[in-house]
């Protein structure tokens, strides 16, 4: 099956908070690790939400093991506008924020209110130690180094323990790495199809009745649905790494996307297409099981 040179439409990365032991060299901190599982460009087509054309096992467990939100909206449409709302817990229009790709030139740069913090450095002072395993993509100027540790050995998110170099005291640090996240957006080619292991049947796809029924509209959705089962192929092995490193019982995983799927009614439209998302919180902490939330809810929060 031929792709041509399509952009995938998904994208998969990792931002990890984990306890930070400093100064409680005496006694062991027993705070949660925070994983979110920051999906891009997708829409709630997932077995958990009652889609049945893309198997997604992993997913589906995470919803068995936490709660799933039937009803989540995230603040904008596009991926900068909405990403500076969740990393600052404030609605982009508040600061300007909310033109896509602004503030990307020292001359255009838009500065935060003074004493505004967004949320890894929230984390930081609370004693966590932060990472970003992919993109930002945020309306405003910042330092990386002020949100995220960047000063780890190699790659902060490996299945070992690595040195934590941020206040110049080497401290162990047990963390992980998944290692089939953060490699960016895939290019469809014969690459591509080899990752989905069983790619979805276009025969079969029904699309929305708001778009037109043409082939390069079908193929284009079954695209979406191919690239959610290779995320859900990558989560499991998230999920794994984490439980064979010894992290999965103090963790707690979100899992959500920035915005809707990339297509007509979808990305960039101020529409449910554009704002409605999936979100799974599985809290592996404590024994539950699994809830729905119904609620109309606001990831800005």
């Amino acid at each position: 099956m031929a792709y041509g040179n399509k952009l995938i439409i998904l994208v998969i990365f990792v931002c990890f908070f984990t306890a930070n032991a400093i100064g409680q060299s005496s006694k062991t901190d027993t705070r949660p690790n925070i994983l979110w599982i920051y999906l891009e460009d997708t829409s709630p087509l997932l077995g958990c939400y009652g889609s049945t054309l893309v198997p997604t096992p992993n997913i589906d467990d995470l919803a068995k093991k936490g709660m799933r939100f039937t009803n989540a909206f995230m603040p904008a449409p596009v991926c900068s506008a909405s990403r500076s709302s969740i990393i600052t817990g404030v609605m982009s229009t508040t600061w300007g924020l909310q033109n896509h790709h602004s503030s990307r030139t020292p001359a255009s740069a838009i500065q935060l209110p003074k004493g505004v913090k967004t949320i890894p450095e929230l984390f930081v002072e609370a004693g966590y130690n932060t990472f970003n395993n992919g993109k930002d993509d945020y309306n405003f100027n910042y330092n990386r180094k002020d949100l995220y540790d960047q000063e780890y050995l190699q790659h902060p998110l490996y299945g070992k323990r690595g040195q934590h170099r941020t206040s110049g005291i080497k401290e162990q640090t047990t963390l992980f790495r998944p290692n089939s996240v953060g490699r960016g957006k895939e290019i469809f080619s014969q690459k591509f199809t080899e990752n989905v292991l069983s790619p979805v049947d276009r025969a079969k796809i029904e699309l929305p009745p708001y778009l037109p029924n043409h082939p390069a509209v079908i193929e284009e959705y079954a695209n979406h649905l191919d690239a959610i089962a290779i995320t859900d192929r990558k989560v499991g092995e998230i999920i794994k790494t984490l439980k064979a490193n010894g992290l999965l019982k103090n963790t707690i995983v979100f899992f959500f996307s920035d915005h809707g799927m990339r297509m007509t009614r979808h990305k960039q439209f101020l529409y449910d297409g554009g704002l409605h998302v999936p979100l799974i919180i599985a809290d592996y902490t404590k024994k539950k099981l699994k809830q729905v939330r119904y609620k109309t809810i606001s990831l800005v929060d």
